[in-house]
């Protein structure tokens, strides 16, 4: 049932979105319409293949210990990141001018990104894949907070109801707990 709920705020985000985009009931060129479905189909894309590494992690966090599990995923992952690097980035990296602002602004980002994949194995552990990847539906969120705050727009209220639906999706489904859910290992539980 929370599943459901979530997936009802998100389709009242979208909906707004889309009222959103076409304020004045303005004709769109095909152009246009076609490059906004390639992004959707992008966004699509890209939020399948996260659910399904985040199920994978959740199986290796089940399985190992909490450090094997961090240290294959950094190794692993940095590996990949090097090789993607070197292949699609590399003259505008080389062709980049650094300086210690942007070094700061990429070491605090890296530190970010360090804690958060730290810590999503132990909530994996804990509330499962299907949990953290309802929470990110939260994200959106933040985009509207800083739309109102930074940029003084002002959002349609059906932002307020998707929000709304999507945290009480969350509670309903974290109330009811996750089907089939095996016991992590008592090393991943922690001391």
């Amino acid at each position: 049932m929370g599943i459901l709920v979530c997936l009802l705020g998100i389709l009242t985000l979208i909906f707004a979105d889309l009222h959103k985009a076409e304020p004045d009931n303005s004709p769109t060129d095909q152009r246009t319409e076609a490059t906004r479905l390639f992004g959707d189909a992008l966004a699509l894309g890209g939020a399948a293949l996260y659910a399904v590494s985040n199920v994978v992690q959740e199986s290796l966090a089940c399985s190992y210990d909490w450090p094997e599990v961090v240290s294959a995923l950094g190794v692993g992952g940095g590996l990949l990141a090097a090789v993607q690097a070197a292949a699609l980035e590399a003259p505008a990296v080389l062709a980049f001018r650094w300086d210690w602002a942007d070094a700061g602004l990429l070491a605090g980002f890296t530190l970010c990104l360090f804690g958060v994949y730290s810590v999503v194995p132990k909530v994996l552990v804990l509330s499962g894949a299907a949990f953290l990847n309802l929470s990110a539906l939260t994200s959106d969120f933040w985009a509207v907070l800083f739309g109102v705050t930074v940029l003084r727009e002002r959002p349609s209220p059906l932002y307020g109801v998707a929000f709304a639906a999507t945290i009480l999706g969350l509670v309903l489904y974290h109330a009811t707990g996750e089907p089939d859910r095996r016991p992590p290992p008592p090393s991943a539980r922690g001391p």
